[in-house]
């Protein structure tokens, strides 16, 4: 993904709250008693922003992602962090990590239900006995009453973007057409796009799929990482341990 755009993804998202998943995910951590030397995976890291916040805190992470153009930007900002380009559904991980992360919508990526269900089972595969994982996921609610069918375009420095958003409520997927017109030293755009398409996941079915990957989902949170009922927020976060673990503070 964001193959073409990758030298130019962190200006296109400059509203990404990475500060705030950080402080919010540490701050998890820190009650659950992960130390800062636990080693963690994330995955779908992107351009290492936020596996940068980890890396400084003090944390030993690794970043995968399945495009090696953003792993190259994130390789710019993570000079002394493993970084490999992998795909999440076949990890092949050195050794077994204390904590998985993957936020940024990168499960809504996959679109299909095995392809999650093979996920989960490589987290799984990868996880320590004492292992936590902590992804998100758009929700339906997002994909119709917040971005909807509608036609979004930004302005930057040299370029400007028109992002088109569809969604199809009988396969709960959603497309987004993205064109990107880049300013060229001669003063002409030069024109790229790109089609991304995310998929709508029920609790039940995060759930359903986790236990068959040997996974028990603990907590569903909602914004600020708090509990939450329904669905009626733009993202939700997930708190998946190993079957073997169930001493997760719940508060």
């Amino acid at each position: 993904m964001y193959q073409e755009f990758a030298h130019m993804y962190d200006e296109m998202m400059d509203e990404i709250p990475y500060e705030k998943w950080f402080e919010c995910v540490r701050d998890y951590l820190e009650v659950q008693g992960y130390e800062k030397d636990s080693k963690v995976c994330e995955l779908g890291c992107g351009t290492g922003t936020l596996t940068r916040m980890f890396h400084q805190a003090g944390y030993d992470i690794m970043g995968v992602d399945l495009s090696e153009e953003m792993l190259m930007e994130a390789r710019e900002k993570c000079p002394d962090v493993m970084l490999v380009q992998q795909d999440i559904t076949k990890l092949r991980l050195i050794e077994p990590v204390d904590v998985m992360i993957a936020l940024c919508d990168t499960m809504n990526y996959l679109t299909e239900p095995e392809l999650l269900q093979q996920a989960f089972r490589s987290v799984r595969r990868y996880l320590t006995r004492d292992g936590i994982f902590i992804f998100d996921l758009k929700t339906e609610y997002c994909f119709q009453q917040i971005l909807g069918d509608q036609t979004r375009v930004e302005e930057g420095t040299d370029y400007y973007s028109v992002w088109e958003n569809t969604y199809f409520p009988e396969e709960k997927i959603n497309q987004y057409v993205l064109n990107l017109f880049e300013e060229k030293e001669n003063g002409l755009y030069e024109r790229s796009e790109e089609v991304h398409h995310q998929r709508a996941y029920e609790r039940q079915e995060i759930e359903k799929m986790l236990s068959q990957a040997g996974l028990v989902m603990k907590q569903w949170l909602g914004p600020e990482f708090k509990p939450h009922k329904d669905d009626k927020v733009e993202r939700i976060y997930v708190v998946a341990v190993r079957k073997e673990r169930e001493n997760i503070n719940e508060e």
